[in-house]
């Protein structure tokens, strides 16, 4: 919608799930595969990004990074490669990703608690904590955790800078 003539313009002419604006880019997932395309910002030059159905996005330090279901509450993690093959960035599935300092935070497992684990922007691990946790969340500074079977909240880390 243009703000000074406030008229419409349909820009995708597909029903979209949902939609995001990374780096001048337009990313949206279409209803009738799944699958998520980026355009200019105007609609133009649409390509197919993913590789699988997409359940989560989002861009990482100018990687874009997706979910796939795979059972309920576990799902895939690739990174979005147009020139290729998307790679399965973790070998196990996750059940929640997030994004924080441009690092993704997984949750592994599912309602079994089994840890998280730190990526960077590529993909590649920073930190795994194996202990049973059943929550991860993020502010504005800080990773925190809380463990399963109890009601205590943990910072876990400051944002993360590799050696």
């Amino acid at each position: 919608m243009s703000l000074k003539t406030n008229k419409s313009t349909k820009i995708v002419d597909a029903s979209v799930s949902w939609f995001r604006i990374i780096n001048n880019k337009l990313y949206y997932v279409k209803e009738k595969d799944n699958l998520l395309y980026f355009s200019a910002l105007d609609g133009t030059d649409e390509t197919k990004l993913s590789d699988y159905a997409v359940s989560w996005f989002d861009s990482v330090d100018g990687n874009i990074f997706y979910t796939s279901k795979k059972e309920a509450n576990q799902f895939d993690l690739y990174r979005a490669d147009p020139n290729d093959e998307d790679p399965l960035v973790w070998n196990t599935p996750v059940s929640e990703v997030k994004v924080l300092n441009n690092q993704l935070i997984c949750r592994l497992g599912d309602k079994e608690d089994y840890g998280f684990v730190l990526l960077d922007s590529s993909g590649r691990e920073l930190l795994k904590v194996a202990d049973s946790i059943s929550r991860v969340l993020t502010s504005d500074e800080w990773i925190l955790v809380a463990a399963s079977g109890g009601s205590a909240i943990q910072k876990i880390l400051k944002p993360f800078k590799p050696a």
